[in-house]
């Protein structure tokens, strides 16, 4: 699975793969594997899917990483104001910017390997895109559970946290309460996007160049020097590069919402302490 665009057109195109003879050994049977004419399409069609909802779902993830920067800077009371100007364009579109596009893409990237696996009958190697997609989908879903599904439930004490109440203050509770588990999934979260969505990146372009028909020398050439730059040594160096720097601003965001924490009232506090123990994995790895 490849949560991040990928690129993939001919019968077997996947840069993660590399066909075999379908018909096996020399003397062996054929394996019964989807006909190359209709496995070909299915792939295409599966890239395409996959490709298209990363791109929807990027939007949300540019604009929904700018507010922790700005936490690193200002701190929680700042963080609030971008956090709420930004849902002030997502919020509306959230089904169609966050929960489809991710679905999709999960399921297009899932079948697509799987088509792939049955095809070449091996297994994809282990590539950053594969692991850190994998990796991301136990970040991603509590995440989206935490901070949005369980808060809009209706008894109390929750009581349907509203956009205003979901803040950063919630994240600074998150920090006090869960000072490891909270601290892990939020670096955790940022150390995969980034190295997933600069492989996406990688992958995108000759998929757009193809797809919008962009022949030109000067706009191939452009889009081809794009490509070879990120995948290149010194662009893997940047990719690491700038996940450790995304990391590192989230800690510092952390640890000044840890301070602000401390200022919380009991009624929210209490409020956002019912969202945490209302999740599956609270009574297992209790508050750390």
């Amino acid at each position: 699975m490849s949560p991040t665009p990928s690129s993939g057109g001919g019968p077997v195109s996947d840069p993660d793969t590399k066909p075999i003879n379908p018909a096996g050994p020399a003397g062996s049977p054929a394996p019964c594997t989807p006909s190359p004419s209709s496995s070909g399409r299915v792939l295409r069609v599966l890239t395409g899917v996959q490709n298209t909802s990363a791109l929807v779902f990027s939007v949300f993830v540019g604009v929904h990483l700018v507010p922790p920067v700005v936490a690193a800077i200002g701190g929680a009371s700042v963080a609030d104001k971008s956090l709420l100007l930004a849902r002030e364009y997502y919020l509306p579109l959230e089904p169609l910017l966050v929960y489809l596009p991710l679905t999709l893409h999960i399921l297009s990237s899932s079948a697509k390997r799987l088509l792939i696996t049955l095809r070449t009958r091996r297994f994809p190697p282990l590539t950053i895109s594969i692991i850190t997609g994998y990796l991301l989908i136990p970040f991603v879903l509590p995440h989206i559970l935490v901070h949005r599904l369980i808060p809009q439930t209706a008894a109390g004490p929750i009581s349907s946290l509203s956009p205003s109440e979901l803040g950063f203050d919630f994240v600074a509770h998150a920090i006090r309460s869960r000072p490891i588990q909270s601290t892990g999934a939020y670096i955790g979260l940022v150390g995969l996007i980034v190295p997933h969505a600069w492989v996406g990146v990688e992958r995108i372009v000759p998929w757009l160049r193809r797809t919008l028909g962009w022949k030109s020398k000067g706009m191939a050439g452009t889009e081809a020097g794009v490509e070879a730059k990120m995948r290149g040594r010194n662009g893997r160096g940047v990719m690491y590069a700038l996940t450790a720097a995304m990391a590192g601003v989230v800690a510092v965001a952390l640890s000044r919402l840890w301070v602000d924490g401390q200022w919380i009232s009991p009624i929210m506090a209490a409020r956002y302490e019912a969202v945490f123990r209302a999740t599956a994995w609270e009574p297992i790895v209790g508050a750390w």
